[in-house]
């Protein structure tokens, strides 16, 4: 990267970390004519891209495409760019490629805990409840303190009628965060049903 392309590009992760997308997209695209070589700067505009669609003014489509030229770039390391494009596929509701994407970016990096998260999530749109079961059992493993990966796990347990797997998934997320109403009424309902 020469150093114009790194000021276009500094300039740019300053605009994202200040919350000016649309400015860094700007910057980063300035950066890509300069080195359109370098997948790191398509991951940035994509993630960018991608994060103002919350504001409805995002372009998944454009977040796509990026992370595709950053994958044919930097296919063999490219953990961040298959989780990237993972997440654009999901928004563009392509929850198959979204899962396709995510399974190659855990393999890339397997101790990398939102990918099994994201897939997890992608497998329950396609009702793979089994999948979001073993995609949580890891998170799990990773992470064993946070409570929402028991609830998830317990979700898709109740699901398949392993009422009493998602009761104690859910009692545990209960000891682990005794304020969430909602894993109490999940465990209720899992031990009427059961």
């Amino acid at each position: 990267m020469s150093k114009k392309d790194k000021n276009f590009y500094k300039s740019g992760n300053k605009k994202f970390d200040d919350g000016d997308y649309q400015g860094a997209i700007d910057d980063y695209s300035k950066a890509i004519k300069l080195d359109p070589e370098n997948p790191e700067i398509y991951i940035s505009r994509a993630n960018c891209k991608w994060l103002l669609c919350g504001d409805n003014q995002g372009d998944y489509q454009g977040a796509l495409d990026d992370c595709a030229k950053a994958i044919e770039l930097d296919s063999e390391n490219g953990e961040l760019e298959y989780a990237s494009r993972g997440r654009a596929k999901y928004f563009l509701k392509d929850f198959r490629g979204a899962i396709d994407d995510y399974s190659k970016a855990i393999e890339l990096d397997p101790k990398n805990l939102e990918n099994y998260i994201f897939r997890g999530v992608a497998k329950n749109w396609i009702w793979d409840h089994q999948g979001v079961i073993d995609d949580y059992t890891k998170a799990i493993e990773l992470d064993p303190k946070d409570s929402l990966n028991y609830s998830v796990r317990g979700d898709a347990k109740d699901y398949l009628e392993d009422y009493q797997g998602a009761i104690d998934d859910y009692s545990k997320a209960i000891e682990l965060d005794p304020k969430n109403p909602e894993n109490y009424n999940s465990r209720a309902h899992s031990k009427y049903s059961s």
